[in-house]
């Protein structure tokens, strides 16, 4: 097998963008801001699973990664948006007083 030269700087920055991502994911209080958050955390997560160039089943393993998490974040979504259709909020704090005070 042939060795696999890295690009440390490069890799070290996604993997920084990622622990960043992880980071603000706490901090959300909205389900807009915790969809933006997970999807631009999960961008440095295609461009690791697709990092060798020289490898084919790189580029195919984060192709399919991509489509995959495409087809994802489409349920997300449309979860998201049959949550604010049901009860005309996006927060936290009121979906949960919501669940918690049976006022649905």
């Amino acid at each position: 097998m042939d060795s696999i030269t890295i690009p440390m700087k490069e890799y070290s920055i996604l993997i920084l963008f990622n622990l960043i991502g992880l980071l603000f994911l706490p901090l959300t209080n909205y389900l807009i801001s915790l969809f933006v958050i997970v999807e631009l955390q999960s961008y440095s997560f295609y461009l690791i699973t697709a990092f060798n160039n020289e490898s084919y089943y790189s580029s195919r393993a984060g192709l399919t990664y991509l489509l995959i998490a495409g087809l994802a974040s489409i349920i997300i979504l449309f979860g998201c948006a049959s949550l604010y259709s049901a009860t005309g909020l996006t927060s936290f704090d009121g979906l949960f007083s919501l669940l918690y005070h049976d006022n649905f």
